[in-house]
């Protein structure tokens, strides 16, 4: 990323724009020379947080990472605690 991508990105997060508002502009308005996938903006601004600084609570979500409901070992239907087969 230029020098400008750069700054046009983070004007744009501090106005609140989710990554993929700022891809979906960048490809429109300023042309198809620039192509920045909105996962490159997120790996930015995690990258921009282990260097200590703010970028990430410009966020919408306010840096909250997803939790899976369920992990593989425990079943999501009909599971019975403590059964004994017969």
């Amino acid at each position: 990323m230029t020098l400008d991508t750069i700054e046009y990105i983070t004007s744009k997060l501090k106005e609140k724009w989710s990554p993929e508002q700022i891809t979906g502009r960048l490809k429109s308005n300023i042309g198809k020379t620039i192509k920045v996938s909105h996962e490159t903006i997120y790996k930015f601004i995690w990258a921009d947080k282990k260097q200590g600084y703010d970028l990430y609570k410009f966020l919408r979500r306010k840096a909250k990472k997803y939790t899976f409901r369920f992990t593989e070992k425990q079943a999501r239907r009909g599971y019975i605690r403590d059964r004994v087969g017969i």
